[in-house]
């Protein structure tokens, strides 16, 4: 198992990054954290820490890449 952290950025002007220009980013006090380990199926659950915000939401790998 691993664990990632990063802290949030907020993007001041995303559409520069498709314009291949400098992107302002701004942070946020939040973090994201990404606890991962090997399994035997593709089955990926996201949740957020504070349950009052939204509730977690899972998906199948193989169902989304078919999907493009």
């Amino acid at each position: 198992m691993r664990v990632f952290r990063a802290p949030d950025r907020i993007a001041l002007n995303p559409h520069c990054e498709q314009q291949e220009a400098w992107v302002p980013y701004g942070t946020h006090r939040r973090e994201i954290f990404l606890v991962v380990g090997p399994r035997s199926h593709d089955l990926f659950t996201v949740s957020n820490l504070d349950a009052s915000h939204c509730q977690g939401i899972s998906f199948r790998l193989h169902e989304e890449l078919a999907r493009s």
